[in-house]
Formats: C-alpha cells, sequence, structure tokens
C-alpha cells in the first residue's frame, strides 16, 4: 500500500503528461490543465502513481463513507474500476488543492473502517423491528426521537418523571432545527442529516406529510390538537436515541462504458449503533429530493453480508490469497488507454495508516504521530 500527498498543479502534471482524460465521477474533472513550468512530483514508484491517478480519473465505482470521531464525521471518497477489485482512497485537505492518495485498497479495508465504529458496547439483541419510511417520515421520525430526548432532560433537571410526549407539527419542526445546533450526536436529525442520500431542510408541510404517513401506519394518534406516540414507537425512539456509533456508505457504479456518457446505479446504506442496538438504513428509489427507507435492527452478521454483497466483486467474497502477476510493462503510448488497476497485495491487519496524512500509525494508537489527527478507538483514522 502506498500514499502520496499531492498539489492540484502536481496531479495536472501527470494526467496530461500521461494524456488521461478525467471522466465523470473523477474529482479531476474540472481540474486546470497543468503549466509547463511545475516541476514533477517526486514518486518512488511513478507507475502505481500514474495507475493509481487513472484509477481515480476514470472510476466505474466510486463509494463515500462517513464514520462517526468525535468531533468531525470522517468522510472518505474511494475509487475504483468496474473491473479490478482494488480501490484507490481520495481526500481533499485544507484548501482542497491538496490530496491524499492511497493505493491499492480492497473492498475488505472500506469494510472494516465502516464497522469500526460500530463495535458493541453490549449485545445487540434483534426483536423484528422494521420499518418502511419515506424522506418526510424519516426527518419527523427523527423530530419524534429528539423531543422526546427534550422532555427527559427538562423532566431530569426539574428532578421530575419523563411526561408522555406529545406533539404537532410545528413542534417537531422547530425542534428539528434546535437539534442541529446540538453539540453532539446524540441529537438524531444530525445524525440523519448526515446518513441521508440527499439534502434534508424540512418545511412544515414535509413534516406534515410524515405524521399522515406514522398514523397510518398506527404509530401515532390524534389527542385532540397534537398526537401521542404508541407503544411500540416509544420503544423504537428510545432505542434510535441512544447512539455510540454510526456510518454511511454511498455506493456509485458506472453502468455504461462510454466516455463521459456514463450513466450510475447509485446506492446508499447506513448503520448506527446504540447502547444494545444496532440499526440499519437501506436506503432505495434515491431521488434528488426523495428516497425509501428500510429501518430495522439487525445483527453484526447481517450487517457484513450485507455490506459484502454491495462492496465486493460478483463471485468474489474473500480477500485475494496472492496478487495477480503482474502484466508487461506498457509503453508510454499506451497508457493514453484507459487503465485498469492492478490488484494488490493483501494488507495485513498490523498494517494501519491515517486517512488524513496517509502515515503508518502504531498498534492501539489514539492520534496520528505524523499530523495529529483523532482516531477511531481501533487506531483507523
Amino acid at each position: 500500500m502506498q500514499h502520496w500527498i499531492l498539489r492540484s498543479r502536481e496531479i495536472a502534471y501527470v494526467l496530461t503528461k500521461e494524456k488521461i482524460v478525467p471522466q465523470l465521477g473523477s474529482p479531476f474533472l474540472r481540474m486546470e490543465p497543468s503549466d509547463e513550468n511545475v516541476k514533477p512530483p517526486s514518486a518512488q514508484d511513478w507507475p502505481n502513481l500514474i495507475d493509481s491517478l487513472a484509477a481515480i480519473a476514470n472510476p466505474g465505482s466510486v463509494l463515500g463513507l462517513i464514520n462517526f470521531p468525535p468531533v468531525d464525521p470522517q468522510f472518505s471518497w474511494f475509487y475504483g474500476n468496474s473491473q479490478n477489485e482494488s480501490l484507490a482512497l481520495h481526500r481533499q485537505k485544507f484548501d482542497g488543492t491538496e490530496h491524499v492518495i492511497v493505493w491499492p485498497l480492497h473492498p475488505h479495508d472500506v469494510y472494516e473502517d465502516f464497522s469500526s465504529t460500530l463495535d458493541p458496547a453490549m449485545p445487540a439483541p434483534t426483536e423484528g423491528i422494521d420499518l418502511h419510511l419515506d424522506r418526510d417520515t424519516l426527518i419527523t421520525l427523527a423530530a419524534i426521537v429528539d423531543i422526546m430526548q427534550e422532555d427527559s432532560l427538562i423532566a431530569f433537571l426539574n428532578r421530575s418523571d419523563p411526561p408522555v410526549s406529545s406533539f404537532n407539527a410545528s413542534d417537531l419542526l422547530a425542534c428539528f432545527y434546535r437539534s442541529l445546533q446540538g453539540a453532539d450526536f446524540r441529537w438524531m436529525a444530525q445524525r440523519v442529516r448526515l446518513i441521508s442520500p440527499i439534502n434534508l431542510a424540512p418545511a412544515v408541510e414535509d413534516i406534515e406529510a410524515g405524521l399522515a404517513a406514522l398514523e397510518k401506519k398506527k404509530l401515532i394518534q390524534h389527542e385532540g390538537d397534537r398526537y401521542g406516540i404508541s407503544t411500540e414507537l416509544a420503544v423504537v425512539c428510545s432505542r434510535l436515541s441512544e447512539c455510540s456509533g454510526f456510518s454511511a456508505l454511498s455506493i456509485r457504479k458506472k453502468l455504461s462504458e462510454q466516455p463521459n456518457k456514463g450513466t450510475w446505479h447509485a446506492q446508499h446504506f447506513a448503520a448506527a449503533r446504540g447502547l444494545d442496538s444496532l440499526w440499519l438504513f437501506a436506503f432505495s428509489d434515491i431521488s434528488q429530493d426523495h428516497f425509501s427507507l428500510e429501518l430495522k435492527d439487525s445483527s453484526p452478521a447481517i450487517l457484513r453480508q450485507c455490506l459484502e454483497s454491495l462492496l465486493l466483486t460478483e463471485g468474489k467474497s474473500e480477500r485475494p490469497s496472492q496478487p495477480t502477476p503482474p502484466s508487461p510493462p506498457s509503453k508510454p503510448a499506451e497508457r493514453t488507454q484507459e487503465r485498469q488497476m492492478k490488484p494488490g497485495k493483501p494488507e495485513k491487519k498490523s498494517l494501519k495508516f491515517c486517512s488524513n496524512c496517509g502515515q503508518k500509525l502504531k498498534p492501539g494508537a489514539s492520534f496520528c504521530a505524523g499530523c495529529g489527527y483523532q482516531l477511531t478507538p481501533k487506531g483507523t483514522g
């Protein structure tokens, strides 16, 4: 596994020199052409650098990963060729002109990063809870979870028993936007904003539509001019209010190989960990302003099975035991064609790298010795 920290002008130099034209889905698509006076990047393994940049410039699949460190959710992009299971990690730093490149990675590495924030504090029993929601209903559910938390906190401060929460659309809308100003991710509105595949900016009409859908499912009921929640929904909201970690994974796969005319198939998947629960968010029918969602409690085994079905190349379920024999060196003229990445050697589990700067980490490190980036409990950035 190799890593590079490159400026935009250095990447543009390689793309220009190797006649690599960025295609749809690449972060290099709008990169300015290289200045002839730019000094080329210093790389000990120039062919691997070219292959990694070619994979990012001409992706067949794009993975976006959000994790849950204590302060800032980690957000990384992985690019790969649809005919090769190796991935190249790309992340922009500072003012957006500096890029971190790590290559090659296997989908298993992405899974391990995804699941590192979901380690159980306690066993997660599966009770068969399964809710089918849409955008408006998810927003409304998040606001109900948060308004119940507010009621409990106020009761705690007043040293009294928590009340039975009741609300209307205006109450929930105000609570949703209050939660976005919260200091941490105990507020569900913050979490759903980050794990949603589309932007969430609800109006009162959206909350009203969500209330109508929940009432139709008999999860809430009218109490005069307000709503109260069922016992079933109260249990779900109580468990959703606990969060010790979450991850979200956005997946786009190219369906057409025509340059700059590729059509993409989008998938989105998220998981959240509570004190004694594990929740899966499976999004489908994603458009610019709507989606369908299946929200259910689950187990780590089901989580792994679901992720592997999304990440791994069809027909392959294990990390390759040995690297594919390298192909003969290509001539410079042949590099003008779209490249396929070479499968990397299997990574030993003890090898961990900071995803902020790429430096190798010591086992169990809480902070990167190179850049000071705070790491997840497993020592992975």
